[in-house]
């Protein structure tokens, strides 16, 4: 009978100085667990303590009979206080569980970001789900990309330790590699068939000689300038008839798709063609002034971009010189299959 007064008066007190320990409290928790779950944890789980000392002193005036009134508040006081701690606690872990469960399955497109503004743990859990959803979505667009075949695709890494993106980042090299050298290797087959084809057409036309020397002539400068991807081309022949009258004659030309007719006469050491036959060595220029074929050259009055001249040489003897002139570069294995098939066409 003596302890109740005293509980509550006790109880009177801590109701009176309820405020300020609400307010010490607040002041507590903020300073030690800011932007942190406990501090709505702790804000909670104080309040709930308080309003259950309220309830008691209370009651307490009435007798300790009306006691039992203080069971139901407090459940409902305990309801409310796990309803509000379920809503900040519970529902953001349940939306991470599902996040992290689609994520460990592989299903990225059903997990989606998660729409957090709270600056508390939640909230830097959820910033990290959301990267890591991005970074997901990202790897498997990119490898997508690369499975299509597009090895040029762009890809951010997460971080220097990011394993999987820098072995996508790999594999992309590898295959890019893998790709540069598989079509060098189909340009140089290519290169190595297109030489062989050659060959084999024109050994087929010079077996093929016969008495008519003009359409012979012209059969092998017309065939050339058109295998070679050349715009024009001549054929120079040395006339050696008279012994006293040695010079370079043109014997065939082919230039645009049309058959001229022009006849040239060259001296020895005169213009390109002329230098090539004393030389004995082939002579090739990209770099061609305008007008400069038709001023040094014997083909007269085109203006390419690249120029060609090879001897025709058996046995260390010149007979001729083949000269070709295009609007593009010669490949080195196209000078070498005209400097190669100039030979065979001394021999002949």
């Amino acid at each position: 009978q003596l302890l109740i007064p005293m509980e509550a008066d006790m109880i009177r007190s801590l109701i009176l100085l309820g405020p300020i320990a609400g307010s010490v409290l607040f002041i507590a928790l903020l300073i030690f667990f800011k932007n942190s779950i406990l501090f709505k944890i702790g804000l909670v789980t104080g309040l709930f303590a308080m309003f259950l000392a309220i309830i008691t002193s209370l009651v307490s005036d009435l007798g300790t009979v009306h006691y039992t009134w203080a069971i139901p508040a407090a459940i409902v006081a305990l309801t409310v206080a796990f309803k509000y701690l379920g809503t900040v606690v519970r529902n953001p872990l349940d939306d991470i569980k599902d996040v992290f469960n689609y994520l460990q399955t592989g299903d990225i497109r059903s997990a989606n970001r998660l729409d957090r503004d709270s600056k508390d743990e939640f909230g830097d859990i959820s910033e990290s789900a959301n990267k890591l959803i991005d970074g997901f979505s990202n790897m498997a667009a990119f490898a997508q990309e690369i499975g299509r075949g597009n090895l040029d695709a762009e890809y951010k890494v997460l971080g220097e330790k990011d394993i999987l993106g820098n072995s996508l980042l790999d594999m992309q090299n590898s295959l890019r590699l893998a790709r540069e050298e598989e079509a060098k290797r189909k340009l140089e087959d290519e290169k190595h068939f297109w030489t062989n084809e050659g060959f084999a057409k024109f050994g087929e036309i010079l077996r093929n000689n016969n008495e008519d020397n003009a359409e012979f002539y012209y059969s092998i400068i017309s065939n050339l300038v058109k295998y070679v991807g050349a715009n024009q081309g001549g054929l120079f022949l040395i006339n050696d008839e008279d012994e006293h009258d040695k010079h370079i004659e043109l014997v065939a030309m082919y230039a645009y798709e049309r058959r001229k007719y022009t006849k040239k006469r060259i001296e020895f050491g005169e213009t390109l063609v002329g230098q090539c036959v004393l030389e004995g060595e082939s002579i090739y220029m990209t770099e061609l002034p305008n007008n400069y074929i038709r001023v040094t050259s014997g083909l007269g009055d085109a203006n390419p971009t690249s120029l060609i001249l090879v001897p025709l040489r058996f046995n260390e003897q010149v007979y001729g010189v083949i000269e070709l002139a295009a609007f593009s570069e010669f490949g080195p294995y196209k000078k070498k299959f005209i400097e190669k098939l100039g030979e065979s066409i001394a021999s002949t």
